[in-house]
């Protein structure tokens, strides 16, 4: 929203013209206008705030276990996207607004290139819907653990969010959900192990990955990952080895020609010395002969 690219010069006003009285330091639950909250305390200086219901609700944190799986996963994606570039990810406590006239900060969205709505370089926030949300679950209390597994769950999917992605450390805690035909969440089948996104066709995962947290070098033996992880890397190592099988076919062309050599020399002298055989048992047979008719003679 426009209001958005004033916050910098609005904060500043705080300091240098605003009293405390004015412009309250912003505390969860404080009830603020959305015109205050976009000018004031969407881009609040070390501390995140979302709005809803007419309340600041400030974000609460994962554990680290849990933001270990989120960077995994942020790398996944980013190495899906580079290798198709469809979507752009958002992941800069980025605000968007929702239908019912909350606005929420996902840890990740994505932007699909299809999408109406396309963020410029010097928006604040977005004034669309994302395609895609990801949350880092935030279970520092049950009301964070409610805002990212029930309130948002509801919101996203009334905002026609398309695929909602809850992440943590324990898979049991995981969750994925994308639009059902009634416009409502259903989970994203994961009978074989394999999340699959529609948002953004033929990236995927497999659940215990999420667990495990193989480093991407590996997946590109992995079938489920191959067909988009570091495809340029993939091409240099086929070309690599393609060279080095080149090389090989040489070498071995080479060597091969010189067994033939060798071979050859071996049947000239084979020859030879069948030749020699033969005509000293020519000779042999010619003289035993002679040997015979002398005999005969006398």
């Amino acid at each position: 929203m426009e209001a958005t690219t004033t916050i910098t010069s609005k904060l500043e006003m705080i300091v240098t013209e605003q009293s405390a009285e004015q412009i309250p330091e912003p505390y969860h639950g404080m009830k603020v206008s959305e015109d205050d909250y976009w000018a004031f305390y969407y881009d609040y200086p070390d501390r995140c705030f979302e709005w809803c219901e007419g309340k600041l609700e400030e974000l609460g944190v994962s554990d680290l276990l849990t933001l270990r799986v989120y960077k995994w996963f942020l790398f996944l994606l980013q190495a899906y996207l580079d290798s198709f570039p469809v979507a752009e990810i958002i992941n800069l406590e980025t605000g968007f607004r929702l239908r019912n006239r909350s606005i929420r900060k996902p840890d990740l969205g994505v932007i699909h290139q299809d999408n109406p709505v396309q963020m410029k370089g010097l928006d604040k926030s977005y004034s669309g819907i994302f395609d895609m949300c990801i949350e880092a679950l935030s279970d520092s209390t049950p009301e964070d653990e409610e805002r990212d597994t029930i309130r948002k769950y509801q919101e996203y999917a009334a905002a026609m969010v398309k695929e909602y992605y809850i992440l943590h450390d324990s898979l049991a805690r995981c969750a994925f959900y994308r639009l059902g035909i009634n416009k409502k969440y259903v989970p994203i089948d994961d009978s074989d192990g394999i999340i699959r996104s529609t948002v953004l066709p033929g990236f995927q995962f497999r659940l215990m990955d999420l667990v495990k947290k193989p480093p991407l070098i590996k997946l590109i033996h992995d079938p489920a990952y191959q067909h988009f992880v570091m495809l340029d890397y993939q091409k240099a190592l086929r070309e690599k080895n393609e060279a080095v099988q080149e090389k090989d076919a040489v070498v071995q062309e080479k060597n091969e020609a010189v067994q033939e050599k060798d071979a050859a020399i071996l049947r000239e002298q084979a020859a030879v010395l069948k030749a020699e055989y033969e005509r000293q048992r020519a000779e042999a047979a010619e003289a035993e002969l002679a040997r015979l008719k002398a005999l005969l003679v006398k």
